[in-house]
């Protein structure tokens, strides 16, 4: 009888809240094509769509303090409305930027009705230890994600 062992190597990260490190949040509601602005009416009986935009800043840049692997960050993008369906659709939706994998976002709604963004900063290792000089040559900051 021969046994085979499978090893499998974790890597931990000792998460950050970075929210204050979240800067230029653009947040826009759009209906039927439409931009809604505080105040405009919208209709339940059609889809609404929530584009998020955001910078953070990386190894690279010149902050000092900077969103490393495992770092998260919460902030709301919306008020008054309800996540409709199956509440697994809302978590973990990929972050991508540009081909590399940034992380997660999960849109979850508080006992107040404030649906928030909950981010994961768990993607590609490349993106934040500054090896492949991301912020140096491309002056890039994630994400501008929507």
């Amino acid at each position: 009888m021969t046994l085979l062992f499978a090893t499998t190597t974790f890597t931990a990260y000792a998460a950050d809240d970075v929210t204050g490190l979240i800067t230029n949040k653009n947040i826009s509601v759009i209906q039927n094509g439409n931009v809604i602005g505080e105040g405009d009416t919208i209709t339940s009986l059609d889809p609404i769509t929530i584009n998020i935009s955001f910078e953070a800043p990386l190894i690279g840049d010149d902050e000092s303090d900077h969103v490393l692997q495992g770092d998260t960050a919460t902030f709301p993008v919306a008020e008054g409305f309800s996540l409709n369906g199956d509440p697994g659709i809302y978590n973990d939706m990929p972050l991508v930027y540009d081909g590399y994998d940034i992380g997660h976002i999960s849109l979850i709604e508080d006992p107040t009705g404030i649906i928030n963004a909950n981010i994961v900063f768990d993607g590609d290792t490349q993106v934040f230890d500054g090896s492949q000089g991301w912020s140096e040559y491309k002056n890039y900051r994630i994400p501008r994600w929507s």
